[in-house]
C-alpha cells in the first residue's frame, strides 16, 4: 500500500505542476481566462496535497500548536480551491454570460462562504473556537452547500453540448464521487473504525483523472481556438482580395464621378464670376447719383472762383474714385484700406453738404487692422444709409461715429447715428414709392459669398436706438478673425 501511495502521491505531483506551467504559458499566448483560473485551481489543490503528505509541513508530533495550523490549512485550502474550481466551471459553462442572474448569486455565495471560513481559523487561532468547531463546520455546512453548488453548475453543464464542458462535467463528477468516498472514510476512521483502503488512495485517483479530463478539454479548446484563428485568416484574406476588387470597381467609378465634379466645378466658378460681374455692376451703379452730385459741387466751387476748396475736392474725389475702381479688380481689401476709403468718402459728404454733421472714426488702441481681410467697401452703403436717411432729416446737431473694438477672435465694427430712427427712414423710403434702394440687398449678398470663402467669420445687424430712449441707429458688424 505504501509504495502505491508514494507511486500515486508522485505521479499526481509531476502532474500538478506540469499542468500548472502548461495552463500559464497557456493564458500568455491567448490570454484566455479559463487557463488562469485552471491553473489557480492546480496550484492550490498542490499545496493541499503537499500538506496531507507532509511534503510541504514538517511538524513535531508533540506540537499542539503545529498540529492546529496544519489542520486549519488542510480545511482552509479545500475552501480555497473549492472556489477556485467553482469559477473555473462558471467560465468553462459560460455561466457568467449565458445566465447574469446566477452568476452574481454565485459570486456573492462565494464571499460570503470564503469570509466565513476565513473568520473561524482566525477564531480558533485566537483560541474563541476549538478545532472540532471548525471540523463541523467544514463538513456538515460547508461541504453541503458546495456539492448543492457544483450540481447546479454540472446540471448547466449537462445541458451544454460541447466537448470540452463534457470533460469538465466528467473530470468533476468523478473526483466529487472519489474525494467525496475520501472524506468519508477519514470521518469512519476519525471515529475509530478501520476503513477498507486509505483515503488518500481514492483522493489521489480522483485527482489525476480529474486533471486528465480536465487537459484533454483544454487542449481540444486551444486546438479549436487555433483553428478558429487559421480560419478567420483565411476568411480575412479572401475578405480583403474581395475588398480590393471593390476598390477598384470603387475607382472607375469615382473617376466618371471625378469627371462629372470637375465640370460641376467649372460651371460654378463661371457663376461665381457672373455674380462677382454683377456686383461691379451694381457697385458702379450705386454710386452714379453720389458722382453726379460731387461733380455739381466741384463745378459750383468753380463758378464761386473758389479755387481752395476746389482743388482739395478734386483731390480727395479723385482718390476715392480710384479705390472705387480698384475695388472692382479686388473683391477683398484689409480692413485698414477700408476704413481709408470711407474716410475719403465722409470727407467728401461733409465739403458737399457744407458741414452739417459731424463724424468721427475711433480705433482702439493696439488694435492692427493692417493685415485683416474685408470685403472692399462694405461699409459705404451703411454710411450713406446713415447721412441720408438718418442724419439728413434730422433736425439740430447731427454725429455719426465708427468704433472698431477688439475682444480675444472678435473684431466689433459700430456704425452710431444719431438721426431719426431705422424705421422711421423705413417709413419715408415706403412713402416715396418711386425710390428703389438695391444696396443693402447686394451687401448681404457680399457678405454671403464673403462667408462662404472665410468659414462664416462676417455679420451685420442694424439696431434701431429708439426703445433705449437715444434717437438714431446703430449698425453692428461683428468680423471674426
Amino acid at each position: 500500500m505504501s509504495n502505491l501511495l508514494d507511486f500515486l502521491w508522485h505521479t499526481t505531483f509531476t502532474l500538478l505542476w506540469c499542468f500548472i506551467f502548461l495552463s500559464v504559458m497557456a493564458y500568455r499566448a491567448g490570454k484566455d481566462r479559463v487557463f488562469i483560473y485552471y491553473a489557480a485551481y492546480i496550484f492550490f489543490l498542490l499545496l493541499y496535497v503537499g500538506s496531507r503528505t507532509g511534503y510541504f509541513f514538517h511538524y513535531n508530533e508533540s506540537s499542539e500548536l503545529t498540529q492546529t495550523i496544519k489542520r486549519l490549512f488542510n480545511w482552509h485550502i479545500q475552501v480555497i480551491y473549492h472556489f477556485v474550481h467553482m469559477f473555473f466551471g462558471i467560465v468553462i459553462v459560460g455561466i457568467d454570460s449565458k445566465y447574469p442572474r446566477l452568476y452574481r448569486n454565485l459570486k456573492k455565495y462565494a464571499l460570503i462562504s470564503l469570509t466565513v471560513g476565513t473568520i473561524i481559523p482566525i477564531l480558533v487561532l485566537l483560541g474563541f473556537l476549538t478545532t472540532k468547531d471548525y471540523d463541523n463546520y467544514f463538513i456538515f455546512i460547508h461541504i453541503p452547500i458546495f456539492i448543492v453548488v457544483a450540481i447546479i453548475i454540472l446540471r448547466k453543464a449537462w445541458k451544454e453540448n460541447n466537448f470540452v464542458v463534457s470533460c469538465f462535467f466528467w473530470g468533476t463528477l468523478i473526483y466529487a464521487v472519489l474525494s467525496a468516498a475520501a472524506l468519508s472514510l477519514t470521518v469512519i476512521a476519525g471515529y475509530g473504525y478501520r476503513p477498507l483502503t486509505h483515503p488518500i488512495l481514492l483522493f489521489y485517483i480522483g485527482v489525476i483523472i480529474e486533471t486528465l479530463a480536465f487537459a484533454i478539454g483544454l487542449g481540444y479548446r486551444l486546438q479549436t481556438v487555433y483553428k478558429e484563428k487559421l480560419q478567420y485568416q483565411k476568411d480575412l484574406n479572401e475578405a480583403q482580395i474581395k475588398l480590393q476588387e471593390k476598390l477598384e470597381e470603387k475607382l472607375k467609378i469615382q473617376e466618371q464621378e471625378n469627371i462629372e465634379l470637375l465640370r460641376l466645378k467649372e460651371k460654378q466658378e463661371l457663376e461665381t464670376q457672373l455674380a462677382q460681374l454683377q456686383n461691379k455692376i451694381l457697385r458702379s451703379q450705386m454710386n452714379s447719383h453720389f458722382i453726379f452730385n460731387v461733380l455739381n459741387s466741384i463745378k459750383a466751387f468753380i463758378i464761386e472762383n473758389d479755387e481752395r476748396k476746389a482743388v482739395n475736392y478734386l483731390n480727395k474725389f479723385s482718390k476715392f474714385i480710384r479705390k472705387v475702381l480698384d475695388s472692382n479688380f479686388y473683391e477683398e481689401n484689409t480692413l485698414e484700406e477700408e476704413l481709408n476709403t470711407i474716410q475719403l468718402y465722409l470727407d467728401i459728404e461733409t465739403m458737399r453738404l457744407h458741414h452739417n454733421f459731424s463724424y468721427r472714426i475711433n480705433i482702439e488702441n493696439e488694435l492692427d487692422i493692417s493685415h485683416i481681410k474685408f470685403p472692399a467697401l462694405l461699409l459705404q452703403p451703411y454710411i450713406e444709409n446713415a447721412i441720408w436717411h438718418g442724419l439728413m432729416p434730422q433736425k439740430g446737431e447731427r454725429k455719426l461715429e465708427i468704433n472698431l473694438t477688439k475682444i480675444d477672435h472678435q473684431i466689433t465694427i459700430l456704425i452710431i447715428d444719431n438721426g431719426i430712427g431705422y424705421e422711421d427712414s423705413l417709413k419715408i423710403k415706403t412713402e416715396n414709392s418711386h425710390h428703389k434702394s438695391f444696396g443693402l440687398d447686394i451687401v448681404n449678398e457680399r457678405i454671403k459669398e464673403f462667408n462662404r470663402k472665410n468659414q462664416n467669420s462676417l455679420s451685420a445687424r442694424i439696431i434701431n436706438r429708439k426703445p433705449s430712449g437715444q434717437s438714431g441707429t446703430i449698425v453692428e458688424i461683428i468680423l471674426k478673425i
